[in-house]
This record gives structure tokens, C-alpha cells and sequence, in this order.
């Protein structure tokens, strides 16, 4: 019995530090979009959907997922990950720098230095 308990009580705690670490993963909720509407990350959880609209020509819509982390020098970095049968996938996969900041009452981020400001739910 005294087995049985030690051991239910390890995988309490590693199910908790799973959990753990996961709770302090950085998530984004909703859409953002460049000042022109011609780019829009949406994410849902760590998903997200990255649509270019692309005019005259072909739109670029590619969903896959995020994480937001930090580099070396403690600042702050997205990585994306969409999968490598899409087309343009990985010209959008990789590791970006990120900055999430409000203006007034305007939520934005930037990534790579390009800014996108929160859309109204």
C-alpha cells in the first residue's frame, strides 16, 4: 500500500510541474493586424493563423502554432512553426523578436519590428 501511494504521489508531482511549466507559457488571444490590413496573425491558445492578403494575387492564409520565449539577453521572442507541406511555410516558420505594449487603450505587438495593433472583438 505504502508503494502504491509513493508512486500516485510521484505522478501527482510531475503532472504538476507539467502543468506548471505550461501555465507559464506567454499565450496571445485574438487578432492583430498591420496598419494597412494586409497582414493578420490570430491566435487561439498556441495556435496561429497568419493570413496575407495578397491583392490581385494569391492570398497567403498558413495556421500552425507559437511560443513565445526569451533569447540570451532576457528579451522577449516568438517562434513559429507551420507545417512544411504548406506552401511559403517556411518562409514564415522561424524565430522572431517580439514586443507586446498598449497605447492608450490600443493593445499591439511587434514582431521583427513591424507593428500590429489588436482588432475589436
Amino acid at each position: 500500500m505504502k508503494k502504491v501511494f509513493k508512486v500516485f504521489a510521484l505522478l501527482l508531482v510531475v503532472a504538476l510541474t507539467v502543468c506548471m511549466f505550461t501555465a507559464c507559457s506567454k499565450k496571445l488571444s485574438g487578432s492583430y493586424s498591420d496598419s494597412l490590413g494586409i497582414t493578420t496573425y490570430a491566435f487561439d491558445g498556441s495556435d496561429v493563423k497568419l493570413t496575407i492578403n495578397g491583392g490581385i494575387f494569391k492570398d497567403i492564409v498558413l495556421e500552425g502554432t507559437y511560443e513565445i520565449s526569451e533569447d540570451e539577453e532576457g528579451k522577449e521572442i516568438i517562434t513559429f512553426v507551420f507545417p512544411s507541406d504548406e506552401e511559403d511555410a517556411e518562409d514564415y516558420s522561424g524565430t522572431h523578436t517580439f514586443v507586446e505594449g498598449k497605447e492608450g487603450d490600443v493593445e499591439y505587438i511587434k514582431i521583427d519590428g513591424a507593428k500590429y495593433n489588436k482588432n475589436a472583438e
